[in-house]
C-alpha cells in the first residue's frame, strides 16, 4: 500500500488550482491566490459580471418605408473576453417608437451566439424615428438600460 505524504497533498492542491485556472482563466486563478480575503457576496457579484452578455445588431437598412422589410443579425457576446457564445436560448427583439411604445415584438432562437430575423414594417405606421431593442433573459438581470 502506497502512502501519500503531506508534501504530495500540496502538489495535488497546486495541480487542482492549475486545472481551475485553465477552466476559468488566469484572472480567476490570480484572484484565488492573491485576493483570498474577498467577501462571498462580492464573489457572487463578480460571477454575474463574467457571464454578462452584450448584443450587437447588424441591420439591413437604417431608413425604411411602410411595407419594407428590415432584416437583422444579432451577435451575442459573453464575458469579459466577449466570446460569441451564450447560455441563453432565446433572443427577444422589439420595435419601439420614439416615445418607447411597443410596435412589434418577436422571439428568435439563438445558436452559437448568433440569431437572425426580420420585421415587416406595418402599412399604417407614422413617420418618425423608431428603435430596435434586443435582449435575452439574462440581460433582464441588469434592467432595461442594458438592452
Amino acid at each position: 500500500m502506497k502512502t501519500i505524504r503531506p508534501f504530495g497533498y500540496f502538489f495535488s492542491l497546486l495541480f487542482y488550482m492549475s486545472l481551475m485556472a485553465q477552466h476559468q482563466g488566469p484572472s480567476a486563478f490570480q484572484d484565488f491566490l492573491f485576493n483570498s480575503t474577498l467577501e462571498v457576496q462580492q464573489n457572487a457579484k463578480d460571477s454575474f459580471y463574467f457571464k454578462r452578455e452584450n448584443i450587437s445588431l447588424h441591420l439591413s437598412a437604417d431608413k425604411l418605408a411602410p411595407k419594407d422589410v428590415l432584416f437583422f443579425t444579432a451577435y451575442i457576446f459573453t464575458g469579459p473576453n466577449q466570446l460569441r457564445r451564450t447560455d441563453s436560448e432565446t433572443l427577444r427583439v422589439e420595435l419601439l417608437d420614439a416615445s418607447g411604445n411597443l410596435v412589434q415584438r418577436q422571439r428568435h432562437k439563438i445558436e452559437d451566439g448568433l440569431s437572425y430575423g426580420s420585421f415587416k414594417i406595418p402599412k399604417k405606421i407614422a413617420e418618425g424615428e423608431y428603435y430596435l431593442r434586443a435582449y435575452t433573459q439574462w440581460l433582464l438581470n441588469y434592467g432595461p438600460e442594458s438592452f
